[in-house]
């Protein structure tokens, strides 16, 4: 299965100069617990601002630059790679965590989403791709409500393709 997970603001903003603009540990802890044992797939920017390989995935990074190596990751270059390996590995869920080029490109092609809609609107420089609800069914919500270690509230959901016609 092929999955995509994005925190966005109300603007779907995503990112301030390669980091995130908010400050929620609930979400993060909601990334770990779904993306632990799977696949994360990840441009070579937002692999940058990690600074590292995610423990306890399986860490691909998808990359123009031929060359390029990172260690405990694997180098892809082309998205077909990566549907060939979601045929392959229908065990899995394989997580697209960013950024909006990669987004972009896998959203055609995804099962569900996973997305964090941040309650605020703050200065981005990176966006999610608009998307079409009508082709997805929401399946799960939880709101989460701003604490000290939460500094927005925030609203956790996950939407299903009902209209998969989109082959790989």
């Amino acid at each position: 299965m092929l999955s995509i997970i994005v925190a966005y603001d109300q603007n779907q903003g995503i990112g301030i100069k390669n980091s995130l603009p908010w400050k929620l540990t609930d979400d993060l802890k909601n990334f770990k617990v779904l993306t632990q044992n799977n696949y994360i797939v990840m441009g070579r920017k937002t692999f940058d601002s990690i600074g590292h390989a995610l423990p306890n995935r399986k860490n691909i990074i998808l990359t123009r630059q031929k060359k390029y190596t990172q260690e405990n990751c694997t180098v892809i270059h082309d998205i077909h790679d990566l549907l060939n390996l979601v045929r392959e590995k229908p065990q899995y869920e394989i997580f697209i965590i960013g950024g909006a080029e990669i987004y972009q490109a896998f959203l055609p092609y995804v099962d569900r989403l996973y997305i964090t809609k941040v309650n605020t609107i703050k200065k981005a420089d990176t966006f999610f791709p608009q998307w079409d609800e009508k082709l997805f069914k929401r399946i799960g919500q939880r709101h989460y409500l701003q604490d000290d270690k939460n500094e927005c509230s925030f609203d956790f959901e996950v939407w299903e393709k009902t209209n998969n016609n989109t082959t790989m």
